[in-house]
């Protein structure tokens, strides 16, 4: 019995430095896993960021506050004074492309604001806003204040005219396919862009839900050309 005993504690003996080995192999991450987890986040910013291969998507906004102003959310200025006149202020607003998450940033009278991971909402629709949603003119919600995006820097517009220009001539050929089963004009709902004329002002939102209604349209007539015109439609409606 001895003997067996003495057996048994030499073989758990052995066994401990096997399984503590298996053990730390378990906790330690693996050395490919953080390649891995760059390499798939690399993959979904290149989706969205397109072939310009941008991240973030920046936007100007400005107004005018008065110390009577009774919302407090952006709130610069202490003045509590009537009558103290118009005082401009000026707002950087960074959009993720890869988060879908908002940076703020503005400064007044030497005083500075800034805010990161706002979700934003669509003012007409009132749903979070994704990078669809964002042009110059548009007007999106901040911590409950609209904000006007008034100009955006040259990569945003140019990121916006790209998609905006591909998404245009997809409902190019669209509307020509469709002239030859349903000649005849189009709504202006269908037909015409929404936004401002100036270089990343096209709402990108709007030209989607043409497309999706000309998709439908022909899908009547022509199901596998309307799929594959679909098939560019990267923006979920």
């Amino acid at each position: 019995e001895d003997n067996t005993l003495v057996q048994q504690q030499q073989q758990q003996q052995q066994l401990e430095p096997q399984q503590s080995r298996v053990e730390t192999q378990q906790h330690q991450k693996h050395p490919n896993q953080d390649a891995f987890q760059s390499r798939l986040d690399e993959l979904q910013l290149q989706q969205v960021s397109g072939p310009l291969g941008i991240r973030f998507l920046r936007f100007y906004s400005s107004w005018e506050e008065t110390p009577e102003d009774g919302d407090l959310t952006l709130r610069v200025g202490s003045d509590s004074h009537v009558g103290g006149g118009l005082r401009a202020r000026k707002a950087k607003l960074q959009f993720d492309l890869l988060t879908g998450r908002f940076s703020f940033r503005m400064e007044a009278n030497g005083q500075a604001l800034g805010m990161d991971n706002i979700v934003a909402l669509n003012a007409g629709s009132g749903k979070p806003c994704d990078a669809w949603d964002l042009h110059v003119g548009a007007t999106i919600l901040i911590l409950g204040r609209p904000m006007a995006l008034k100009s955006a820097d040259c990569a945003t517009a140019q990121w916006i005219e790209h998609h905006a220009s591909l998404m245009r001539q997809t409902k190019q050929e669209l509307l020509v396919e469709l002239q030859k089963y349903k000649p005849r004009a189009h709504s202006a709902s269908v037909s015409h862009n929404r936004g401002s004329k100036v270089t990343g002002g096209l709402s990108l939102r709007h030209l989607a839900k043409q497309l999706d209604h000309l998709i439908q349209d022909l899908m009547q007539y022509r199901p596998k050309k309307a799929q594959e015109l679909a098939s560019r439609l990267e923006i979920g409606l």
